[in-house]
């Protein structure tokens, strides 16, 4: 019984010694876009509000760093239906209605322009698309 507890302790410290070295280094990585706050450390994002209306986003372009955390808060100010996607990276907001709001966070990827758009059929063609720059 006492070799069990002692294996059990060696695992625990290994685990927990395990965490705070992953823990280090994830924190020198982000140390830019880091702020402490009672003491953790918590990544701070890039943010942007984007507008969506008939048939435009404003701004229609941003700019972030490669690895930068981003969040992009979508404000639908249009009569229809609208949602900002950006297709080569597969994440975007849901399709909003007039006044709501919808957000998405995401790191930023390599370096290279993106483009944003509405993927409601018609919307894009329509002019509806912006600019994703990536320093």
């Amino acid at each position: 019984m006492n070799k069990t507890i002692l294996i059990l302790i060696i695992a625990a410290l290994t685990g927990i010694g395990g965490y705070f070295i992953l823990q280090g280094g994830s924190q020198q990585a982000t140390e830019e876009n880091t702020s402490v706050s009672e003491g953790r450390t918590t990544v701070v994002a890039k943010e942007f509000t984007i507008e969506g209306s008939e048939y435009s986003f404003n701004p229609d372009s941003i700019s972030v760093n490669a690895g930068e955390q981003v969040r992009v808060i979508f404000k639908n100010v249009g009569g229809a239906v609208h949602n900002f996607v950006i297709q080569d990276l597969g994440i975007g907001t849901g399709t909003i209605g007039p006044g709501q709001t919808d957000t998405v966070e995401f790191t930023a990827p390599i370096a290279g322009a993106y483009v944003f758009i509405c993927s409601v059929p018609g919307h894009a063609i329509s002019g509806m698309s912006g600019d994703l720059l990536v320093e």
